[in-house]
C-alpha cells in the first residue's frame, strides 16, 4: 500500500471525504468593531437532525471547545437536555449545554462537541476540542490566513 493510499484511509477515518484532500486555508476577516483582523473559517454546521447551515466562525486556539450562540443551536434543532454547565472566559461566565454537532470545512466533516451557550450575544468560535487534533494548523499573521493540513 502506498503512502498516498494510507493517507486517504486515515483521512477517511477522521471524516475527510475528498479523494485527495489537500490543505485548505481561510482568510482573516477585518469586520470587527475594533478593526483588528481575526482568523475566520467559513464552515457548514449541522446536527443529526438538521440540514447544514453555512456560517463564519472565529478560529480560536485559546478556546477549549467550539462555541455557538443560542439562536444557532435552535436552528440546528438542539435541545436543552443533559446537565447545564458554566464556562468562563475573557467576557465572564456563561451557561451552556455540551452538544454534538458536525462541522464541514475543506472537504472534511468532523463530529465535535460544542458549548451551546444560552445567550445570543456571543461569537461563534471554532475551538480546539475534537477539531485541532485532526489538522496541523498554521496561523500566518503576515499573510492574514490560516492553513489547515489534514493529519
Amino acid at each position: 500500500m502506498s503512502v498516498k493510499d494510507i493517507l486517504k484511509k486515515l483521512l477517511s477515518f477522521i471524516g475527510c471525504t475528498q479523494k485527495d484532500p489537500p490543505s485548505f486555508k481561510f482568510k482573516y476577516a477585518q469586520n470587527y468593531a475594533d478593526g483588528l483582523p481575526r482568523p475566520n473559517a467559513f464552515v457548514e454546521l449541522s446536527s443529526e437532525t438538521s440540514s447544514p447551515i453555512a456560517i463564519n466562525m472565529i478560529i480560536d486556539s485559546g478556546a477549549d471547545i467550539t462555541m455557538i450562540p443560542k439562536r444557532i443551536g435552535i436552528t440546528l434543532g438542539l435541545e436543552k437536555t443533559g446537565d447545564k454547565e458554566t464556562i468562563s472566559g475573557i467576557s465572564g461566565s456563561l451557561d451552556y449545554y455540551e452538544k454534538d454537532i458536525f462541522i464541514e470545512m475543506g472537504g472534511c466533516r468532523i463530529k465535535t462537541r460544542c458549548a451551546w451557550v444560552m445567550d445570543d450575544d456571543v461569537p461563534l468560535l471554532l475551538g480546539r476540542k475534537d477539531v485541532f487534533d485532526k489538522f496541523k494548523i498554521l496561523f500566518d499573521e503576515k499573510n492574514l490566513e490560516v492553513i489547515f493540513i489534514p493529519h
